[in-house]
């Protein structure tokens, strides 16, 4: 909210000292101690309480308060470790370094700081030095050189009057090595990164000596971290960012059962397993903000008196902070990699793929799902769905072979970008449950030369496109009301275009051939018009027979079973009457034909798409 409400500690007043002193007579100090038989407690219906009671804690173990090394609330991240080792063999060497802090408010830079303050106090001089309350004050980068060179020389030595830089580098060399940490420069305000800039490059010969001498850690607000690490500062180099990255499920479930045990409880008596993937996703992994929104869902959850946080009463009760989250940690991804950026471009043409096609969104996302899942075979998917998954999935078959069960499984890239979301607090059933709703083009508004690319699988190879017209030939057969002969006619040439591409893409099928016995139905007169002869209903016939026969080889030559092989002879056969037949000879074929020939084109499709996998 852009307020400081960290905790700290003041003197009671005079008047309430005295007030209090004569009930304080022989009472002795104590611990507080916890009612058992208050733990798991509820409230009447006709009773106020307030959260802490409701759930049976000791104080609130949602705090925010820094922690340090050795604490029983502390949690040591791998970023953490690395900057305390690293810290440690500075101190052991013969010079410093110096290191930059990156992380916005609430990552744990102050907890950190402290932590190394813990660690190194009995061997070294460690001074953790937080300017918030002047900083504030700071208009420029003289302002900011000054205050941090006082800061500095009044920590080591509290009674310095000299304000020379070289006298600051003099009293870090006295003793024993030092640790200086400046701890609270990120509260700098935002509009002011020109005087960060400024004050790095009007203080390099100062930091460069001091880090000679003593191990130097700043603290610096996240958005600045990048601006930092360009050429200009190169004295800084990227080496010395240290950026500190949000907790992890692990992490973030340690901290909260530490911090509950602290209150007599536990974090699965109060949470289930699940809670912990939408507590990181609504706290963007931040420490801080986790233990916000934890004491505001445990306030929630008292008012509506469950007698434990589930998952879904915390997406019920953050729908909205969910949403935002979500939308956030999708784009952020996709600019963060061209991997991630295919992976969410490629989730988003599906999304157009089944627009286009007028399918139900609903099963395709489920389709997804099931598929991210490592479950979804492909006999179990509906055929008009076949060609939007080719942008989120392939299938792989368990044996060798054509015609065996296939199995979908996700994209590289859409699976990598699933992976890393998780990372991040968001399950696949969030994101569905969010982009179904509110689809997000990638990255950019018009990146259209990206999503045309991920639209090319259907378009490339001479196999595709005919698959796709036979697709279309498909689903034109339900949706408009034709004659029966042309119901019969259409199918054929749906089954024409698949035996196609199956031949294409699994035998040495050559196309030409084919074509040239179909082009013999037909001459040109005089004029250059292309015109039909006597035979031609014959040559088509022909034709259409030969292919049948030579796709009844492939299945042989491969061991593959087609149950529904007789349905496709019908429609051939019943095609080829057609065109061999008289114009009046076409009205024979009615309704009952016509449904006849749907029935069988549905299950040869289905088959022949399988066939082709």
């Amino acid at each position: 909210m852009g307020v400081d409400y960290s905790y700290g500690k003041q003197t009671l007043p005079e008047e309430i000292i005295a007030s209090m002193s004569n009930d304080l007579i022989g009472v002795e100090s104590g611990s507080a101690a916890m009612d058992k038989d208050a733990i798991g407690a509820r409230p009447q219906k006709d009773k106020e309480l307030d959260f802490m009671s409701y759930w049976g804690f000791v104080g609130n173990p949602f705090l925010d308060r820094p922690v340090y090394y050795g604490s029983d609330l502390y949690v040591e991240t791998p970023i953490h470790s690395e900057i305390i080792g690293e810290t440690k063999r500075n101190l052991e060497g013969p010079s410093g370094d110096l290191r930059l802090i990156i992380g916005g408010r609430g990552m744990g830079k102050t907890t950190l700081f402290q932590t190394i303050q813990k660690r190194f106090e009995k061997d070294y001089d460690v001074h953790v030095i937080d300017v918030a309350d002047e900083v504030i004050n700071v208009r420029s980068a003289s302002d900011l050189h000054a205050l941090i060179q006082r800061r500095i020389r009044t920590s080591l030595k509290p009674d310095e009057k000299d304000a020379n830089p070289d006298r600051i580098i003099e009293l870090a060399k006295y003793g024993s090595k030092k640790v200086l940490c400046l701890d609270s420069l990120d509260r700098l305000p935002e509009d002011r990164f020109d005087i960060i800039r400024d004050f790095f490059k009007t203080s390099q010969r100062f930091l460069t000596a001091l880090r000679g001498v003593s191990v130097c850690l700043m603290a610096f607000a996240e958005r600045w971290g990048d601006p930092l690490s360009t050429k200009e500062f190169s004295y800084l180099g990227m080496r010395n960012q240290k950026r500190l990255e949000p907790f992890s499920t692990d992490h973030a479930r340690k901290m909260l059962d530490n911090r509950l045990r602290s209150s007599g409880r536990s974090y699965s008596e109060v949470f289930d397993e699940e809670c912990i993937l939408p507590l990181l996703n609504v706290s963007g992994g931040n420490p801080r903000m986790l233990l916000e929104h934890s004491e505001a869902i445990c306030r929630l959850g008292a008012h509506s008196g469950i007698p434990r946080i589930t998952r879904k009463f915390i997406r019920e009760s953050y729908q909205e902070k969910f949403d935002e989250t979500v939308r956030e940690q999708i784009l952020s991804l996709a600019k963060s990699s061209t991997s991630l950026k295919k992976g969410i471009t490629s989730i988003y043409v599906f999304y157009l793929d089944m627009e286009k096609r007028n399918l139900n969104l609903t099963e395709g996302w489920d389709y997804l799902l099931a598929i991210l899942g490592g479950n979804l075979p492909r006999e179990k998917v509906a055929i008009q769905f076949y060609g939007s998954l080719n942008y989120v999935a392939y299938t792989t078959q368990k044996e060798e072979g054509v015609g065996h069960s296939a199995r979908y499984m996700p994209d590289k890239f859409v699976k990598e970008f699933f992976v890393k979301l998780r990372k991040q607090g968001v399950t696949p059933e969030d994101f569905v449950s969010y982009y179904s709703a509110n689809p997000i083009p990638p990255v950019e508004e018009g990146d259209e030369i990206l999503v045309s690319t991920m639209k090319s699988p259907l378009l490339q190879g001479e196999d595709l496109k005919h698959q796709e017209r036979a697709r279309q030939l498909y689903f034109s057969l339900s949706k408009d009301e034709k004659p029966p002969f042309k119901v019969v006619t259409e199918a054929w040439d749906c089954i024409e275009e698949m035996i196609i591409a199956i031949h294409m893409r699994h035998s040495q099928f050559r196309l030409e051939e084919y074509e040239a016995k179909k082009e013999e139905a037909y001459y040109f007169d005089k004029s250059g018009i292309k015109k039909q002869h006597s035979k031609t209903g014959n040559v088509l016939s022909d034709a259409a027979k030969w292919l049948v026969d030579d796709f009844t080889n492939f299945l042989k030559a491969n061991g593959i079973w087609m149950s529904s092989y007789h349905g496709m002879k019908w429609i051939e056969y019943s095609r080829n009457n057609i065109v061999r037949g008289k114009a009046h000879h076409l009205m024979q074929y009615g309704e009952k034909e016509r449904d006849l020939c749907l029935g069988h084109i549905e299950q040869v499709f289905k088959e022949l798409n399988m066939i082709y996998g």
